[in-house]
C-alpha cells in the first residue's frame, strides 16, 4: 500500500470521475468528495453499514476535481477506514487495537462496537441537549462513525501524541510524511495526514493541531514540534 495508490486498487466498482482519488488525496481531504450521510433530522450520521457507505460515497457527485483543491469531508476517513480493513484482513477496530491502542499502553481506549456497558457512566451525555438522557454509546451504530466511534480519555490521548512523536511504532520516515503539509491552505499552514500543520520558515512543522465538536462539546489538541509539548482541551 502506498499513498500514490489509487482508491480503485481497493474498493470495487468505484465509478470512472472517481477513479484519479488516491489515498494521499483522502488523507488530504483533496478528493472532491462531498459531505455524506449526516442525518440532521435526527442530528446523527445515517446508520449504514460499510458497504453501504461505501457505495454511497462513491456513488455522490464530486464537488471539485480529485487532487485539486482542500475540502474538509470525513467520507474521505470512511473510505480509509475501508481501505484499511481491506488491505488488514481484519476491522478497523481490531487493527488500531493490534497495531496502537495496545503498544501504546492506551487501555482506558474503546473503538467502534467493542464498548462494554460499564463504561456509560463516565461518557459525556447526549449530543449537547439537557433534555436527553443517554450517551453516545446509546446511539446506534454506524459505519459513517466507525460504529459508535473512539471512546477515549485525555491521558490516553497523550499517550498516543506520544507514540506518534517518539517511540518504534512508526519509522522516521512515516512521521515525517505524517507531519508534511499536503493542502496548502495559507503561507506556511495547510493540512496533511489529519493534522492541521503550522510551519516554521524552513518548512519544518511547528504546531500541529486538530479540533472537533459535536452538539456543543469541543476539544483540541496541540502538538509543539520538536520538543513535544502536548496541550489537550477537553
Amino acid at each position: 500500500l502506498r499513498t500514490s495508490d489509487s482508491i480503485g486498487r481497493f474498493l470495487p466498482g468505484v465509478p470512472p470521475d472517481k477513479r484519479p482519488i488516491t489515498i494521499a488525496d483522502l488523507m488530504h481531504h483533496r478528493s472532491g468528495l462531498p459531505r455524506y450521510g449526516f442525518d440532521l433530522e435526527r442530528r446523527d450520521w445515517a446508520v449504514e453499514s460499510r458497504d453501504q457507505s461505501v457505495r454511497g460515497i462513491l456513488g455522490s457527485l464530486l464537488t471539485r476535481a480529485p487532487g485539486s483543491e482542500f475540502d474538509y469531508q470525513n467520507s474521505n476517513y470512511v473510505l480509509l477506514a475501508a481501505i484499511v480493513e481491506q488491505v488488514a484482513g481484519s476491522t478497523l477496530e481490531a487493527f488500531l487495537e493490534r497495531r496502537f491502542f495496545r503498544p501504546a499502553g492506551m487501555h482506558d481506549t474503546y473503538a467502534g462496537t467493542k464498548i462494554t456497558p460499564s463504561l456509560r457512566e463516565r461518557v459525556v451525555w447526549s449530543l449537547g441537549d439537557p433534555a436527553e438522557v443517554f450517551t453516545i454509546l446509546d446511539r446506534p451504530p454506524s459505519y459513517l462513525r466507525m460504529g459508535r466511534g473512539v471512546v477515549t480519555t485525555a491521558r490516553d490521548l497523550h499517550r498516543w501524541l506520544r507514540m506518534l512523536t517518539t517511540g518504534p511504532l512508526l519509522s522516521e520516515a512515516t512521521r515525517r510524511k505524517l507531519f508534511t503539509i499536503g493542502a496548502e491552505l495559507g503561507p506556511q499552514y495547510g493540512y496533511g495526514g489529519g493534522w492541521f500543520i503550522r510551519s516554521a520558515s524552513t518548512g519544518s512543522p511547528r504546531i500541529v493541531f486538530h479540533r472537533g465538536d459535536l452538539g456543543g462539546y469541543r476539544s483540541e489538541i496541540r502538538l509543539a514540534l520538536p520538543s513535544g509539548r502536548i496541550v489537550i482541551a477537553l
